[in-house]
């Protein structure tokens, strides 16, 4: 696709992100399997170059959680693309998972970190609003996002009950 085409699908997306008839496609999954597999994946690309691809986790076994898996990788592959955009060769990106209880719910904790400069506490509740980009607080270097990646995660995220932060 063309940036245009590209830029115009993305908006396409998160508008019907909010429309009632919006509909996930949620099945039972296994966390470890899904998370190893797109991990993989991602080592054998060579847009990683020099950075560090880790599985960081402290769970075993399965864990199926019903959610759609399509969705999923599409928040995955969306804070992966930031991760790159803002690390530097050597630098590591981990994905991770793990169990966790409230008093109402079991939850899942989905982890994306990296090691590059990272985004200032104060802004952290603007970078899941539409078109809102704050690479110019993280790097200097020019960067051609248009702000909808992480608006569209924080959508994906929350059509399944989930929350970002």
């Amino acid at each position: 696709l063309s940036a245009m085409e590209h830029l115009i699908a993305e908006l396409h997306f998160l508008t019907s992100l909010d429309l009632p008839d919006f509909a996930l496609h949620p099945e039972p999954v296994d966390i470890a399997a899904l998370l190893q597999e797109y991990m993989v994946t991602q080592q054998a690309d060579a847009k990683w170059g020099d950075r560090v691809l880790v599985m960081e986790t402290s769970e075993a076994g399965e864990l199926i959680w019903t959610l759609d898996a399509l969705r999923m990788v599409r928040v995955l592959d969306n804070l992966f693309a930031n991760a790159l955009r803002f690390t530097q060769p050597g630098d590591t990106i981990a994905l991770g998972w793990r169990r966790g209880a409230n008093s109402r719910q079991e939850e899942l904790e989905i982890t994306v970190r990296d090691t590059g400069k990272g985004i200032h506490e104060d802004m952290m509740e603007e970078i899941l609003e539409r078109t809102k980009t704050l690479y110019k607080a993280r790097t200097t270097g020019q960067d051609d996002s248009r702000g909808l990646g992480l608006s569209i995660v924080g959508g994906i995220v929350e059509k399944h009950g989930g929350r970002v932060w």
